[in-house]
């Protein structure tokens, strides 16, 4: 028995089964068979369209904004709590500390992490790019 065949057999009886949704379904099925008709896809599709567009549009400048305002704050704060102090810091224990295992656990993943997200960055991009 093929695995279609089973997945047919496991399913069968929940086709059978009706779940009171107060007319959901059939009003969601009327408004794809509208969108997917030729002949009412004219204003309301266009309207449709642009309304996704600048609904679109809008998202990404939200974004945008949300990432220029968030950037703006990790530099105000790094600025007020002197980051620079903190990271000359951590380099000059790093240089000047005998290594321990904890020491090299931690350069280990520090170095790994991103490697890892940009090798699982790279791999998709080839994966997505067409041939």
């Amino acid at each position: 028995m093929t695995d279609n065949e089973l997945l047919e057999q496991l399913f069968r009886p929940m086709r059978e089964m009706q779940i009171e949704d107060d007319g959901f379904t059939d009003r969601v099925m009327q408004q794809i068979e509208l969108q997917e008709s030729p002949a009412v896809a004219g204003t309301a599709a266009r309207n449709s369209s642009l309304f996704t567009l600048h609904s679109s549009l809008s998202t990404k400048r939200l974004a945008h904004l949300w990432t220029a305002l968030c950037i703006a704050i990790a530099v105000v704060l790094f600025i007020v709590m002197r980051g620079w102090i903190t990271i000359g810091q951590g380099i000059y224990n790093l240089l000047t500390t005998p290594p321990t295992v904890h020491s090299l656990l931690m350069l280990i993943i520090t170095v790994s992490v991103p490697a890892l997200i940009a090798l699982t960055e790279t791999v998709r991009h080839e994966r997505l790019s067409p041939i």
